[in-house]
């Protein structure tokens, strides 16, 4: 009866342990929605300071300025309450 018990506590342990993660993941997206139905989200604009150019870095390809010492890539939000 003791190994039922566990089992069932396991069981419990872990369903709760899904739905933590399900509340999350909705969380995540009505933040993304808000953020997204609000504001416009563009790239900096392009001058000779701040042109972007994909670089390799450890493998993968990242966002970096000419000259720049690490991924960066900028980003211009505005509100659409204007």
């Amino acid at each position: 009866m003791y190994w039922m018990a566990i089992r069932v506590s396991l069981f419990y342990v872990q369903s709760l342990l899904f739905t933590n993660v399900l509340h999350r993941v909705l969380e995540m997206q009505t933040i993304i929605v808000t953020l997204l139905e609000n504001f416009e989200f563009s790239p900096p604009p392009q001058t000779e300071k701040t042109r972007i150019y994909r670089k390799p870095a450890g493998g993968l390809m990242a966002p970096m300025v000419e000259g720049g010492r690490c991924a960066w890539m900028g980003l211009v939000v505005k509100s659409l309450e204007e």
